[in-house]
């Protein structure tokens, strides 16, 4: 856009870095993870007045903290299963030119979601799998100075598949 002194430039790459450490297990038909992590992720911002042509630069601006758990566990059984997973995260604004903007919460990054699939193959009808998921994520900051959020949501995802099987002998 033209509003940028910068437009049309490549802007360089940038590299962020995580440390995780976790624990996964297996109990017969159970599965199941536990991990903790630390992100540091680069953070780029439109700096400058931004109200007319050539007045607003994009650059980088400081980081993203995201610190999280995130657990989930999977069950199995002859013809379905289900997975449940869910994560809390603490993420923070770090190192900008603002400095009204450090600590405060990065534009749309959630605090918790959730996610759950479960499936089922009807033995009654064969080829038949029924499924539905469920994802929730928590309100979010949309604006850099936190000013304006918008709530959480959820979604339920309901569906069928049928398999064509062939019949032999015919």
């Amino acid at each position: 856009l033209p509003l940028y002194s910068n437009a049309g430039q490549i802007l360089p790459a940038l590299k962020s870095q995580q440390v995780e450490v976790g624990l996964k297990g297996q109990t017969g038909n159970l599965g199941w993870s536990m991990n903790a992590f630390d992100i540091q992720r680069p953070q780029y911002s439109d700096m400058g007045n931004c109200d007319v042509d050539g007045s607003c630069v994009r650059r980088m601006d400081g980081n993203q903290e995201h610190q999280g758990i995130e657990a989930g566990a999977t069950m199995k059984w002859t013809g379905g299963a289900i997975q449940v997973s869910a994560m809390h995260l603490q993420a923070k604004r770090t190192k900008s030119a603002d400095a009204g903007l450090n600590g405060l919460e990065p534009v749309n990054v959630p605090r918790t979601s959730m996610r759950l699939h479960a499936q089922q193959s009807l033995p009654s009808v064969p080829g038949l799998t029924l499924a539905a998921d469920w994802t929730h994520e928590s309100g979010r900051v949309i604006l850099p100075d936190n000013s304006m959020s918008i709530p959480g949501w959820s979604r339920l995802d309901v569906s069928a598949r049928l398999t064509p099987t062939t019949s032999r002998g015919r």
